[in-house]
C-alpha cells in the first residue's frame, strides 16, 4: 500500500508546534508553525486520567506547566486550568494544554498537515495502551473532518500503530525508531502506508538508499542545523522535524 500523504514542499516539519519560538505542542505553537510558512507540524498525545487526549510531551508536568506530577494521574480539568505557556517566556502566561478532542476544530483550521504521536509512560500497564488506541480510532473515524488529510500517527509502541491500521485500514502510521534496522524496515514494508520517523544522527547514507528502494518514506527527527536539514532533504527524505528552521532550503521538490 502505498503511502498516501504529501510531504512537506520544503521538507520541514515543525517540532512540537514550532519549540523555538513558541510553548512547545500548544495551539500558539501551532498558529506560529503556520504563520512561519510550515505545512506540517508533529506534536505528542498522552491520556489524563478520565482518558482524554492532552497535547503534551512529558510524562510529567514539571517542566512545561505549573503544576506537579504524571500526566495519567491527573484529571484533564485539572490540567486544561494548567499554565503552559510562562516557562517558555511570560508573554505566553495563560497558555493551556490542548485538549485533542475538544480543540480538534481550532487544529484542523489551521489547514496543517499533522503528525500525532503517541506517548506511553512506562509506569502505563496494556489497558492504558488498548484505551489510547480506542480513543485515537474513534477521534479519525468519527470527528475527523472529511475536507482535512488524515493525520500520520506514530508511536515507539509498535503493537498501537498496528491496532489502530487493524481498524483504520487506510490509516498512515509512522514506526519510531532511534536506529533503522533491517526488522524496521522490513515490518514497515510489509504493513504498507507508512513511514519510518528515526533520529538522525545514527542516519546513514545507505539506509536511506535502502528505505527509499522500499519505498518507504522516512521522517527525520529532531534537525536544528541548517547544513544537515540540507543534506537529508537533498537526499530524498520525506521531511525534517526542526525546531527552529523554517526557510526552504532544497531544490528537489519544486515545481518546474
Amino acid at each position: 500500500m502505498t503511502f498516501q500523504l504529501n510531504p512537506p514542499s520544503n521538507g520541514l516539519i515543525g517540532h512540537r508546534g514550532l519549540a523555538h519560538f513558541a510553548p512547545e505542542n500548544t495551539l500558539i505553537g501551532f498558529q506560529m508553525a503556520k504563520s512561519k510558512g510550515l505545512e506540517w507540524i508533529e506534536f505528542d498525545v498522552q491520556l489524563s486520567n478520565d482518558n482524554e487526549l492532552m497535547i503534551i510531551h512529558d510524562h510529567n508536568l514539571n517542566r512545561t506547566t505549573n503544576g506537579n506530577g504524571l500526566i495519567y494521574e491527573q484529571h484533564s480539568e485539572i490540567l486544561s486550568k494548567l499554565d503552559a505557556g510562562s516557562w517558555f517566556n511570560e508573554k505566553f502566561t495563560g497558555t493551556t494544554i490542548p485538549n485533542l478532542d475538544k480543540d480538534l476544530a481550532k487544529i484542523l483550521s489551521l489547514d496543517l498537515n499533522l503528525n500525532i504521536e503517541i506517548k506511553c509512560p512506562k509506569e502505563t500497564d496494556q489497558n492504558y495502551k488498548n484505551t489510547l488506541a480506542d480513543k485515537i480510532i474513534t477521534l479519525i473515524k468519527h470527528k475527523w473532518s472529511p475536507s482535512s488529510p488524515l493525520p500520520l500517527v506514530s508511536s515507539f509502541e509498535w503493537p498501537i500503530l498496528l491496532k489502530i491500521r487493524d481498524a483504520l485500514p487506510e490509516q498512515p502510521i509512522g514506526f519510531l525508531c532511534e536506529i533503522l534496522t533491517a526488522d524496521v524496515l522490513r515490518i514497515a514494508a510489509q504493513v504498507g502506508n507508512a513511514t519510518i520517523n528515526c533520529h538522525y544522527p545514527n542516519l546513514s547514507e545507505q539506509q536511506i538508499y535502502q528505505a527509499q528502494a522500499l519505498d518507504i518514506p522516512l521522517l527525520v527527527f529532531t534537525v536544528n542545523q541548517q547544513d544537515a536539514a540540507n543534506k537529508l532533504i537533498d537526499s530524498g527524505v520525506f521531511g525534517v522535524f526542526t525546531d527552529i528552521l523554517t526557510d526552504t532550503y532544497s531544490s528537489v521538490r519544486k515545481v518546474v
